[in-house]
Parts: structure tokens; sequence; C-alpha cells
């Protein structure tokens, strides 16, 4: 930290930053004169126009003045983006009218081409998104704030959404439903078969697809769990269903069930390809407005189709149609790239991701790494949600960097047809849980009245300020005769209470 003569010594100046921050911010708002220390700072950058990148570590002039103009602007962004968490106490009340809050939520919002806090700097050059995370080890880039997140530009396109709540409930309680309950091996079908003089040749590869299952309509079965949900552990914020586990008109009868509940629903949706022309795999995040009697559905499409090998096709038993002498790519469009970031509390901000897109860096990894949202929750067509397997190896990458907690949740019908040529035949484990502090958590879904019994999942967190930002405390349980509970602590984003 700068220590030369005419800059604050080193234990003073996180203290200074902030004021700083704070004076601009209101010098912003305003349209009065910006703190004198700002303007020297920016002056020495334009001194130094012409200083060629690879040598301005070793100007200790410009490298103090670019981090003066970094810190104080990270710390006037303080809660940009999340919302507040009830409208009716004063001291946020007066946020609510802050021009620079409201500025920045306006620029946050969704354009054709995603989302950025940016005003004069053109998207397809450099991305600012609000921050949740700090990572806690290491250093890189993104230790040099608390709230504000430079993205490289790429392929995809974030986009930010920020819902406002009138509660000042602390915890997020969720309904797991590891729907559909059978899935047979008859509904991986081929959509193009190999082309090669041998066709099913070593290193050649088809295109499946997954053909629609049960049609009936489950919004009934669901609301039922949801209530017996409520009967159980109170209120529920959300329902959440896996990969690819719902069909559009499922979908449509069940959406408006749980959203006149204020239950928000994130749920896996697709249909086959058909007749050569690709199918769909994405994911609907619906919100119910608090105050409000209409909702905001917001969809996601897969970003990586999923690969099957042999050993995959042998796991679980699918060489009747798919020969395991090729590779099979599911036949998807990956049309309209881009990453959904939700933020629903001043401590919560979700975003979803679809099985592969968990596992692969590009092009989501990246993003997710650099806003740190608080819960990542993974969709996924898989197997048993086991710490050893890949969905627990990659979900502790992103507990340990940048610190988010992660929920992968499969269906009961692809654990169940899972059989690995080692280890365990079977296994019930639907669902995972990976923080920071705790490690992992699964969940079984052994209850053979499925129907009647689901997995649950719980985040809470106190409202307090913190010098960085805090994840969740969790709890994740499920409703069987020796019920257990899994507590993990993590960090919070301390929001606008700060």
């Amino acid at each position: 930290m700068p220590r030369r003569k005419g800059y604050v010594e080193e234990f003073e100046w996180p203290a200074r930053m902030h004021s700083l921050g704070q004076q601009w911010r209101d010098a912003w708002v305003t349209r009065g004169e910006l703190p004198k220390e700002i303007v020297k700072s920016w002056g020495v950058l334009l001194d130094e126009l012409n200083a060629v990148v690879a040598h301005i570590g070793k100007n200790r002039r410009l490298c103090e003045a670019l981090l003066q103009i970094c810190a104080a602007a990270d710390e006037a962004s303080v809660g940009v983006g999340i919302p507040v968490s009830n409208p009716a106490v004063k001291a946020q009340r007066v946020a609510l009218l802050d021009r620079f809050q409201a500025h920045a939520d306006k620029l946050l919002l969704p354009r054709d081409s995603g989302s950025t806090l940016c005003e004069l700097i053109d998207d397809s050059k450099v991305r600012v998104l609000p921050k949740m995370h700090t990572p806690q080890t290491g250093l890189t880039i993104r230790s040099f704030s608390n709230n504000l997140a430079l993205c490289a530009s790429g392929e995809i396109q974030p986009e930010w959404y920020s819902f406002p709540v009138s509660t000042q409930e602390r915890s997020l309680n969720l309904l797991l439903v590891p729907w559909p309950e059978s899935i047979t091996p008859a509904r991986f079908v081929s959509s193009r078969e190999p082309v090669s003089a041998n066709t099913f040749a070593p290193g050649h590869f088809g295109l499946f697809t997954i053909a629609e299952g049960d049609e009936t309509d489950i919004s009934r079965q669901i609301v039922d769990l949801l209530a017996e949900a409520e009967r159980q552990v109170g209120r529920i914020d959300g329902v959440i269903l896996p990969e690819l586990s719902l069909s559009e008109e499922q979908h449509g009868l069940l959406a408006p069930k749980i959203l006149q509940r204020s239950t928000f629903l994130i749920a896996g949706i697709g249909h086959c390809a058909q007749r050569g022309r690709p199918g769909l795999n994405y994911l609907r995040f619906d919100v119910p407005l608090s105050g409000h009697d209409f909702r905001v559905s917001l969809q996601q499409s897969k970003h990586h189709r999923w690969r099957l090998d042999k050993s995959q096709i042998m796991q679980y038993g699918l060489g009747t149609n798919l020969h395991p002498e090729s590779e099979w790519w599911e036949h998807i469009s990956l049309i309209d790239r881009k990453l959904m970031f939700v933020a629903m509390r001043p401590w919560l901000t979700m975003t979803a991701l679809i099985c592969e897109d968990l596992a692969r860096p590009d092009p989501a990894a990246d993003l997710v790494r650099a806003v740190g949202p608080n819960l990542v929750i993974a969709l996924l067509m898989d197997g048993p949600q086991l710490a050893a397997r890949w969905p627990g190896r990659y979900a502790t990458a992103l507990a340990d960097d940048p610190g988010s907690s992660v929920l992968s949740l499969t269906s009961r019908g692809m654990s169940g047809l899972s059989r690995p040529r080692f280890g365990a035949t079977r296994s019930s484990v639907v669902a995972l849980w990976k923080d920071a502090k705790t490690g992992v958590a699964t969940e079984n879904e052994t209850d053979q009245r499925s129907r009647r019994v689901g997995a649950f999942a719980a985040c809470e967190a106190p409202l307090l300020a913190r010098k960085r930002p805090q994840l969740p405390r969790a709890y994740i349980g499920q409703r069987r005769e020796n019920r257990r509970q899994c507590h993990c602590r993590g960090r919070q984003r301390e929001g606008d209470a700060r």
C-alpha cells in the first residue's frame, strides 16, 4: 500500500479509501466537486498516458494513483446491483432514492449484448459487474476489489437481474424435487448415426437425443410436496428440478401454481431432436415479484453438449441404442450463450448452470469466478451425487475460489440408472452441497414414496455489516425417520447494510 510522503500511512489507508469512495459517490449524486485526492490521481494518469504497460510496475507514482482510484471506485460502488432487504426501513428507503444506486441499476438492465456497469467503455472490450465474493486464497486480479468485478468480454453474455424483496427473513429454504422417478435406456436414441467407412469405428462420432418421457401433468404432485415442505420447515422460497425434468407443456402447467405461493421455480426443460433438427436443453428461472401480480420468466440455454463415451454407455446401460465403440454427442442447439445472475436479497445472488457447464472452464467459469455469486445451482442429468465424482470436484473448486456455495441436483431416475463397474452398484444420492467452510454434504432419496417425500435444503445468514463478503450459513436435510442436518457456515454479502 502507498507509504510515500503526501499519502496516509498504511494502517489508515483502507479507512481513508472507504471515506474517499463515499465522498466520490456523494459528489456524483449532488453534482458537486470531486475529492481532491481523486483529481490528483487522475492527473497522474493523464501525465502517464504514454507509459509502456510492461513498465507500469516500476512506476511507483503511477501504481499508487491507479490503486487509489481502483479502491475508491470500489468503495463508492457498495451495494450496486443488489436489492435492499426491507423497503420499510428508513435507511434502506434512502438507499432506494439514491440516484447513484438507481443509475447503476439502470446500467445493469440486460440489453442485447448483456449487462455491464460501464457507461463509456463498450462491452465488446470489457465489462464491470457487481461482485459478491473476493477470493480468500491466492492473489489474482480478482483480489483487488470487494464490490466490482472486472470481466473480460467473450462469447458469453452476462445478464444481471435484481428483484427487490420486502422481507427481513434471514434464510433461504429450497425444495429439491429429483424428478423424474425413473428413466429407461430406451429414451437415449440416435438422431444421426456415425458416418464413415467403418460406421462404428473408434474415433468416430454420432449424435444422440433423449426422447420425451411421461407427459403426465405432475403439477399437483409437486404442489403437494411444496405444501408438505411448508408444513415441516415453514416458508419455502424456491422449488428446484434437475436438467430435462419437464417438458414445455409440463412447465407451463406447473409454474403458475408455484409462483402463486410466492415461491420461485428453477427447472430444466427441453425437447428432443427431430428430423435432423437439434433439440433444446435449457433452464427456466421464474420469479414472482414482491408486491406485484406478475412474474419474471428468465431462460438460459445449455452451453456444452453432453459427450457419451464407452464407459458412460456401459454405466447407464445404453449399448442397445448407442454403439459403445463410437462417441456420441448430445444433439442440441448451442445458440444464445448467456449466463444469468439473479440478486434476490442483499446477501444472496444466485446463478444456475446445466450439467457440463459446471465442469467446463469456458465460457462460464471465468465469469462465475469474477462475480462470485453466493449460490451456484447446477441442474444435472447425471448419476449419484457422490463427493468423489466430478460434480463434487468442480463444486470444491468454486467453493475454494471464489468461495461460492454450490448445490447440484440430479433426478432419481438417472441416479438409479447408473451402474458403475467399480464401487457401489447403486446409490440413491441425488443432491450435493459444497461450501468453503464445511466441505461436502450429500442427500439420499431412499424413501420409496418419492411422490410424497422430497429433499429439503436451506441457507441461512444474518444480515450484518461485514468487512468482507460472507457466504450464508446453510442447512441441508431430508425427511426420513432418522433426519440428518449438515450445518455449513460460509460467507455473506454485506449488501447495502455496510
